[in-house]
């Protein structure tokens, strides 16, 4: 079922609030649109099913098979969240509980997944303490800071106003308390690029100021505005159309060969968890012939870490990319073709 512009994401204060769970770009373009899916009011609309041709688009992978499946799926059950309790503990659980793969009657490969137990209550028939919004204002947007910098704003749009503090919002967007040590770098590269992207793209807009003690920034005062000057809307069928050109092919029996015995999560946070770990290690393959040559056994992930981070920062340098992965390759690309 296509998803129209209409089709809204009903989100409670709880789960929005939840302190990261390290979903990257793709992961957390899939949850919004599993939330979109489901009905609030209906418990019973808690499993949803995808196409498979729709899933890889969503998830951008290159190839699906059996085993790239898998390890989306995988990463998707892991995602815990910490929900705390009124004694200073918390519950800790999985968003989602199961996933199947399988084919319908008429032989189409669907993935079906379905929310946890213990998550129901945050997704489904809560009475208050909700926001709403519209799917495609995630869909434009293009790094999984910005989905995230637009949830926690919109969730306080009738308020017109929200002061977080600089920990609380990195935990938010799911960036680690050492990136960015100089608030310089945070604020031009995170707050600034999503104010200018929520304007253009989304359907609110945002003012800040900063709150100091001494000399030090310690908090954030945005001031939450309605925006009607976007660009146009997209509905999930358009997006979808639009994240591949390539004709799709399925390959259910063989496995790609990849690296082994390689923590490719480590790599993934070079990128701040914008890209999927398929995409990582597509990009780990195509950056080898470079770093090989610059490097030795003991300091090999370092220089990949380290070029993989610059090459971040340069995509970051780029405006109005609307593909950043396949431009972020370009880039690549090109370095690799001056040492072959």
């Amino acid at each position: 079922m296509a998803i129209e512009k209409d089709y809204c994401i009903e989100k409670s204060n709880i789960l929005n609030e939840m302190k990261s769970n390290n979903m990257n770009l793709t992961e957390i373009r899939f949850f919004t649109i599993y939330l979109s899916k489901i009905n609030a009011r209906d418990i019973s609309t808690r499993q949803v099913s995808f196409p498979i041709s729709d899933f890889k688009r969503i998830m951008e992978l290159q190839k699906v098979n059996i085993s790239s499946i898998q390890e989306i799926t995988n990463s998707l059950l892991s995602k815990i969240v910490n929900v705390p309790d009124e004694n200073g503990g918390y519950y800790a659980f999985q968003l989602f509980k199961q996933c199947r793969v399988y084919k319908d009657k008429n032989s189409d490969w669907f993935v079906e997944i379905d929310a946890h137990d213990m998550a129901l209550p945050l997704m489904f028939e809560f009475k208050k303490n909700y926001f709403k919004y519209e799917l495609w204002n995630a869909l434009r947007l293009t790094s999984a800071n910005q989905i995230r910098m637009y949830e926690i704003l919109k969730q306080y749009e009738k308020k017109g106003e929200r002061t977080i503090s600089v920990s609380d919002l990195k935990e938010y967007l799911g960036i680690d308390k050492n990136t960015y040590p100089r608030f310089g770098d945070f604020k031009e590269w995170v707050i600034e690029k999503a104010q200018k992207t929520l304007a253009e793209k989304t359907d609110i807009s945002f003012e800040y100021s900063l709150l100091k003690k001494g000399a030090k920034v310690v908090s954030i005062r945005f001031v939450i505005k309605k925006n009607e000057n976007y660009v146009d809307q997209l509905t999930l069928y358009e997006f979808i159309s639009n994240q591949q050109d390539d004709e799709i092919e399925i390959d259910y029996n063989e496995c790609d060969e990849e690296p082994k015995g390689k923590d490719f999560s480590f790599f993934v946070e070079a990128f701040n968890n914008e890209f999927s770990i398929e995409q990582v290690k597509e990009i780990y393959q195509m950056s080898l012939p470079l770093v090989d040559s610059q490097s030795n056994h003991e300091n090999f992930d370092i220089k990949m870490y380290d070029y993989m981070l610059l090459k971040f920062r340069q995509l970051n340098t780029k405006k109005d990319v609307k593909h950043r992965y396949g431009y972020l390759k370009k880039l690549i690309d090109l370095d690799v073709q001056k040492v072959l």
